[in-house]
């Protein structure tokens, strides 16, 4: 499975262990996922940090996601952008 979750989306990011997580080990239990934090290159925007900041937030930091991607014993972690094609 290729599990996906915006890095300027910290209620994305939460998802990934609290619903797809066990979604996908409840039905595929020995699936591999693949973590996938998409719209990295938003990660500096500075109009999408003005708009978490109102609400308190930041972008999910690479390394969090890296142990996240640890935690659920994920096959591995990688970044992209569809924007710079990354």
């Amino acid at each position: 499975f290729l599990l996906c979750f915006s890095v300027v989306s910290p209620s994305s990011f939460q998802n990934v262990s609290e619903k797809w997580v066990p979604e996908i080990r409840c039905h595929c239990p020995k699936a591999p996922i693949i973590l996938v934090g998409t719209q990295s290159d938003l990660r500096e925007d500075v109009k999408v940090l003005i708009e978490l900041d109102k609400c308190k937030e930041k972008p999910v930091p690479e390394e969090a996601a890296k142990l996240c991607a640890e935690e659920i014993k994920a096959a591995s972690y990688i970044e992209c952008s569809a924007l710079t094609q990354k």
